[in-house]
């Protein structure tokens, strides 16, 4: 878990992390997980989606539809069994 770290860069299987004070992480990884926090960005997901290429960008949650935590947690588990 990386947090308090924003995506500067995905390429192939390396993702570029930044810190609020520059560090930057290089990491090698086969899924990114995004939470950001208690409302849906969809101008974040539709962002994500056009910068992905082919890459499959999947939503959970109160991203896919407000609701209570069950809810939250069962669209996880359907999207983690995708991967």
């Amino acid at each position: 878990i990386w947090a308090n770290r924003s995506i500067r860069s995905v390429s192939g299987t390396e993702v570029v992390l930044a810190a609020d004070n520059g560090q930057e992480d290089r990491l090698q990884v086969d899924h990114i997980v995004l939470a950001s926090g208690f409302r849906a960005r969809s101008n974040v997901v539709q962002a994500i989606r056009e910068a992905s290429g082919d890459r499959v960008v999947l939503t959970v949650g109160d991203c896919v539809q407000p609701g209570k935590l069950g809810d939250a947690i069962h669209t996880a588990h359907l999207a983690a069994e995708s991967i």
